[in-house]
């Protein structure tokens, strides 16, 4: 019966020990933080068409605290090209810290850039209520886009060529 009491009362006092641990830790640094959550999507445009290595797509996880206290980015994630359509993006988030920090709106925002220049851009940002279910699909962001509207500039005229004069017609 000795044993088995030392052992009982080793065991509580482990358990104990854990517990105080665990508390201590939530104590020194505030709550421990939960595994990261995954958000998965797709950035979709109408046109088929490749974009170069140069080209960035940008996806942003944003919370808008009222007008007043602005955006914050909860998770962001950068895919360089090239790339055509959709466009995978997975964008990790902590979800402890979105339930402790306080309301406010989450939203997507997307663009895609070319050398400074956005080309497709999520108009408006699209709204988001997380957790996701895990049996949904992943999100779709569509994007609007000015790929179509490029500015070509006319090439420096040539200097023209003397008249050409055609060699009298000869009689004979």
């Amino acid at each position: 019966m000795g044993l088995a009491r030392a052992l009982v009362t080793t065991a509580t006092s482990l358990g104990l020990l854990a517990a105080l641990a665990a508390c201590t830790a939530a104590d020194e640094g505030g709550p421990v933080a939960e595994a990261p959550q995954v958000l998965d999507g797709y950035l979709v445009y109408g046109e088929p068409l490749i974009l170069p290595p140069e080209a960035v797509a940008e996806v942003r996880l944003l919370r808008r605290n009222g007008p007043v206290a602005g955006v914050e980015v909860v998770a962001s994630a950068d895919t360089p090209g090239p790339f055509v359509p959709p466009i995978p993006f997975r964008l990790l988030y902590d979800p402890l810290y979105l339930r402790n920090s306080g309301g406010g709106t989450l939203v997507l925002t997307a663009v895609i850039e070319l050398y400074g220049r956005i080309l497709f851009r999520a108009e408006p940002p699209l709204p988001v209520v997380l957790p996701l279910a895990a049996a949904d699909q992943p999100v779709v962001v569509p994007l609007t886009g000015q790929w179509g509207v490029v500015e070509i500039s006319a090439p420096t005229p040539l200097p023209s060529p003397a008249p050409h004069r055609a060699p009298p017609l000869q009689d004979g």
